[in-house]
């Protein structure tokens, strides 16, 4: 599975019922639609805008994820050193996070 290409942005939209904060990519002419953050009483600006960021950079999160996986492999192999627990534990929660975002 792919997901849209980036570069993602959030921007505030003007529809019928009110604007609302959507993160499409950033093309020109009609964007794809990747998400719309809903305006509730349950969440504030600040965090919905938050939200929109996270989403917005979820492209370039996830590339660097897994080049910063793949190096720290690289070099524990070249290397020959062990690693703690606690590295290995960081490393299957990467590898985790990675497969769950490219469903693999």
């Amino acid at each position: 599975m792919k997901h849209t290409p980036e570069p993602w942005v959030s921007t505030y939209n003007n529809t019928a019922n009110g604007r609302i904060l959507c993160v499409q990519q950033n093309e020109v002419g009609p964007s794809p639609l990747i998400a719309i953050i809903p305006f509730t009483n349950h969440i504030g600006m600040k965090t919905r805008e938050a939200n929109a960021h996270l989403i917005e950079t979820a492209p370039n999160l996830l590339k660097s994820c897994k080049e910063l996986h793949f190096e720290i492999l690289r070099i524990l192999s070249e290397s020959g050193l062990s690693i703690s627990v606690t590295t290995h534990d960081v490393l299957q929660k990467a590898k985790q996070t990675i497969s769950k975002a490219i469903r693999n």
